[in-house]
């Protein structure tokens, strides 16, 4: 199983290289932004950032811009922070978020914003926050990060390289057709959701996490699942698996088995 392990590592060095857009600590990165004042004049941008606990429905196709809706609530509204870098749109916290939240729970349903975007090559949400993307995209490469209890979900993309990412208790939902290939990490206690297909797929599941594929097809797949997780995916030609802990993989098909090892009170079923 050491080439299984290795080649993920490998992959994941690849996707946060590719990801440009790092955290610290359950925070995004703040290093090299600016600060804008005006959500309507803003550059031209691809990937969207969003460190705040509010809603972001992401649509595509338009002049980058930020639309909070007439009943936005004004003292949220003030801590928010508009920050670029290059192509990276980031929204975030001026540092009050916490406190001014912490009375708001029930008012969640207000604290909505639409996101307009040229074109989109990745996202990523943190601080308990929700992005939904509105259209579909179609992008040479793609990436996605979710973190901190947060959610990105309504991705429909045909991309030849997509890789996601879900830590934190968080949760990502794709539909993802045209791509050759596809990296999944999920750890924490995270739930990442998949359909359509792809060539290969490279996938990471640990802690108490879940990657539901059941709906998702590859031809060559590879799989490290660790802790008390849980892997599916649906008809595959060739599988390489390594399952440790108290853990369950399952496929469907008939696939040719390379490398493989079942420890602990693993389980791995063809059904």
């Amino acid at each position: 199983m050491t080439r299984i392990r290795s080649f993920i590592f490998a992959l994941t060095l690849g996707f946060f290289s590719l990801v440009t857009l790092g955290c610290d600590g359950m925070e995004v990165s703040r290093k090299g932004f600016t600060a804008v004042e005006n959500p309507n004049q803003l550059p031209e941008c691809g990937f969207f950032l969003l460190d705040f606990p509010i809603d972001a429905t992401i649509h595509l196709g338009e002049k980058t811009r930020i639309v909070f809706p007439e009943d936005f609530p004004k003292d949220v509204r003030d801590d928010i922070e508009i920050l670029t870098k290059d192509d990276m749109l980031l929204v975030a916290s001026k540092g009050n978020s916490e406190s001014i939240l912490l009375g708001r729970k029930h008012q969640r349903m207000n604290l909505k914003i639409d996101v307009y975007l040229p074109s989109l090559r990745g996202l990523e949400s943190t601080h308990a926050s929700l992005i939904k993307v509105a259209d579909s995209l179609k992008v040479k490469e793609f990436s996605a990060m979710a973190s901190g209890a947060s959610r990105i979900m309504g991705l429909v993309l045909q991309s030849d390289s997509v890789a996601l990412s879900a830590s934190g208790a968080s949760q990502i939902e794709a539909n993802v057709t045209g791509s050759e290939a596809l990296l999944v990490l999920a750890s924490g206690a995270s739930h990442v959701q998949l359909v359509g297909s792809s060539l290969s797929a490279q996938v990471s599941v640990s802690g108490a996490s879940v990657c539901n594929a059941k709906a998702f097809t590859a031809r060559n797949t590879e799989f490290l699942i660790s802790g008390a997780s849980q892997a599916s995916i649906s008809t595959v030609d060739s599988i390489s698996y390594s399952v440790s802990g108290a853990s369950t993989l399952s496929y469907q098909g008939s696939p040719v088995v390379g490398s493989s090892s079942v420890t602990g009170a693993s389980t791995v079923a063809r059904k």
